[in-house]
């Protein structure tokens, strides 16, 4: 799967570790949560 936001194919299975992108923390999500995408505001300011 790719990221929406950023379109960086996401990291995970989805079973043991839930799907994410490599832009965001995905510690504290349970590994059967639906997909974590990174935000527009969060990579403006990484590039800034």
């Amino acid at each position: 799967m790719i990221c929406p936001v950023c379109s960086e194919r996401l990291e995970g299975d989805g079973y043991s570790v839930v799907l994410h992108c490599p832009n965001v923390d995905a510690d504290g999500y349970e590994p059967d949560a639906n997909p974590v995408y990174c935000k527009e505001e969060h990579l403006q300011e990484e590039y800034a």
